[in-house]
């Protein structure tokens, strides 16, 4: 089962046989830091919702600006904690589809509330890439894995 008894290991197994070897403390300081990221996407989530169907552009741009921005920064944080605690890197393909793509969301919503309403566009632009981060989050493709 070990990576020493000749087998092929990518890195998506090195993640979670790190998670499976982790101390007592170490666990519950992932489960906790799991537990924050998810709280901040949530609240990503919310902020965006409210920036595309808010009906007062000042309502709009509070849920862009104040809380999608803080469930934003929030997310990037916890996740690179998380990085640190689990010891991947930040160029796994995971992690670096999950920054781009975090990031074309935001500017997404930021460009959506420069104006009146959101159109359809403004729509597609900002949920598709955050739906494709959780994706990301969620599967944990590697390099390796497409490799093989």
């Amino acid at each position: 089962m070990w990576p020493d008894s000749g087998e092929h290991w990518h890195s998506g197994q090195w993640f979670h046989l790190r998670v499976r070897a982790m101390e007592d403390e170490d666990m519950l300081t992932y489960r906790l830091l799991i537990f924050v990221k998810l709280a901040f996407v949530a609240l990503y989530a919310g902020g965006l919702v409210t920036a595309l169907v808010a009906t007062t552009h000042d309502a709009r741009r509070r849920g862009a600006h104040r809380i999608a921005a803080s469930g934003f920064v929030g997310t990037w944080a916890a996740g690179y904690v998380l990085s640190l605690v689990v010891r991947v890197p930040l160029t796994e393909l995971w992690i670096l589809g999950g920054l781009v793509l975090s990031f074309a969301s935001k500017l997404a919503l930021v460009r959506s509330v420069s104006r009146d309403r959101a159109t359809r566009g403004d729509v597609v632009a900002a949920v598709a890439p955050f739906l494709g981060t959780l994706a990301l989050m969620v599967f944990r493709p590697t390099w390796d894995s497409l490799r093989s």
